[in-house]
Order: structure tokens, then C-alpha cells, then sequence
């Protein structure tokens, strides 16, 4: 049986397989059995705070 489910990018799990690649914030989950296009390798969590990419654009912008 070949059971797929469709999931919010930021849900994915480790060892999701998803097909198509996706192009939105939606994927489509398949299972690892099914050819593929992109598997989910890791989930992290950035800390409370600007991202960090801001704090380091604004120090860049301060030594120029």
C-alpha cells in the first residue's frame, strides 16, 4: 500500500522522503521505499532573537 501525506515544510521529520522536490511551503511525504527527490536530514531550533544573519549584517555595517 502506498501511503503519502502532504506536510508543512517546517514538519518535516528526519528521514522524511519527498517527492517532488518541493517548490512551496507544502511538501508531499512519500514512503523511502518510492523513488525520491529529497529526503529531510535535520531539524534545528534558532534561539529567541534577531536572526542571526541581522546581528551580523549590522556589525559588518558598523566597521564600514
Amino acid at each position: 500500500m502506498l501511503l503519502s501525506r502532504l506536510a508543512h515544510r517546517l514538519r518535516a521529520r528526519p528521514g522524511d522522503c519527498i517527492e517532488p522536490f518541493p517548490q512551496t511551503y507544502l511538501v508531499t511525504v512519500v514512503p523511502c521505499h518510492v523513488p525520491h527527490s529529497a529526503e529531510c536530514a535535520t531539524t534545528y531550533v534558532l534561539p529567541q532573537g534577531p536572526y542571526p544573519d541581522a546581528v551580523m549584517t549590522a556589525a559588518v555595517v558598523r566597521w564600514t
